[in-house]
């Protein structure tokens, strides 16, 4: 967006780290045979089949000219770094990673 703003306004986008974190949390539970634990952020339910992170709009006006992936939480909201889209067990508390 940023090296062309004549055809970007905005584009959507989700936390890309925490995506992996996410992806690593259902493998692990997975595995754990956990899956009452697994969490879909969308909904707020647990022991889903399917996960769906929320994501959010960027305004191309809203980039600055240092904006890329690792500090785009500066403008991106709430989507980024929200701890609270993780699934969770007793043995993978939320902020296992983050403390």
């Amino acid at each position: 967006m940023q090296t062309r703003p004549d055809i970007w306004t905005a584009a959507g986008t989700t936390d890309w780290t925490l995506n992996g974190e996410i992806a690593m949390r259902l493998l692990l539970l997975e595995m754990a045979g956990e899956y009452d634990k697994i969490y879909d952020p969308a909904t707020g339910k647990t022991g889903v089949d399917v996960v769906e992170v929320p994501g959010t709009a960027i305004k191309a006006s809203d980039l600055k000219a240092d904006s890329n992936v690792e500090n785009l939480g500066n403008v991106a909201g709430e989507t980024y770094g929200n701890l609270n889209y993780l699934s969770e067990a007793d043995w993978m508390p939320k902020d296992l990673l983050h403390k």
